[in-house]
C-alpha cells in the first residue's frame, strides 16, 4: 500500500507587495497615520500596489527609517533588539532638540489655520465685491448671476477642502488646531 506523502506546512514569507496602507503600516511596524502622512510626502506605490522594498528605499532615503528598522526578509525583531532600536532613537531625538533640529509644528500649525481662515473669511466677500464692480448698465439680473457662479466655485473650493482626512498634515480646516 503505498503512503501518501504529507506536505509541510511552511510559513509563508511575507508578501513584497501589500494591498492596503494597513498592510504597509502592519509590515514596517508603523501607525496607519505614518503611513498617510508618507503618503502625501510622495511616498511610491498605490492602492493595492505597494512595493515594500520600494517604500523602504524611500523612506531610508527620506530619512524616515533607520538601518535597524525591521527587514523586508519578515524577520521579526526580537523585544530586546525593538527596545535597543526604540532607545536609540529617543537618544537621536533628543540629540537632535539639542541641536535645534526639531521644530514644534504645533505653533505653526496653529498660524498656518489662522491664516487660511483669514483667507478663507475674505474669499466668502467674493461674490458681493465682484457684483459691486459691475458697470452701472448691468442689472439685478446679471449680477444675481455673478454672485451666484462666483459662490458656486468658492463652495467647491471649500467642499474639496472639508473632504480632507482630519489627520492630514494639509487640512487647515481641522478643529483641534484652531480650538487654542
Amino acid at each position: 500500500m503505498a503512503r501518501k506523502k504529507r506536505a509541510r506546512a511552511k510559513s509563508k514569507p511575507p508578501p513584497k507587495v501589500c494591498k492596503t496602507r494597513a498592510q504597509v503600516a502592519s509590515r514596517l511596524d508603523r501607525h496607519i497615520g505614518t503611513i498617510d502622512r508618507w503618503i502625501a510626502r510622495g511616498m511610491p506605490g498605490a492602492l493595492g500596489k505597494y512595493d515594500i522594498a520600494k517604500i523602504v528605499g524611500w523612506a531610508f532615503t527620506e530619512g524616515l527609517l533607520d538601518v535597524t528598522a525591521p527587514t523586508d526578509e519578515g524577520q521579526d525583531e526580537s523585544p530586546r533588539n525593538r527596545l535597543d532600536r526604540l532607545r536609540g532613537d529617543e537618544v537621536e531625538l533628543s540629540l537632535a532638540a539639542e541641536r535645534g533640529h526639531v521644530v514644534d509644528v504645533d505653533p505653526a500649525r496653529r498660524l498656518i489655520t489662522r491664516r487660511v481662515n483669514e483667507a478663507k473669511a475674505l474669499l466668502e466677500q467674493l461674490p458681493d465685491r465682484f457684483a459691486a464692480e459691475l458697470p452701472e448698465e448691468a442689472d439685478a439680473d446679471m449680477r444675481a448671476k455673478v454672485r451666484k457662479v462666483t459662490q458656486e466655485q468658492l463652495d467647491e473650493v471649500f467642499l474639496l477642502m472639508s473632504e480632507l482626512p482630519k489627520s492630514s498634515p494639509f487640512n487647515p480646516l481641522d478643529e483641534e488646531a484652531t480650538s487654542e
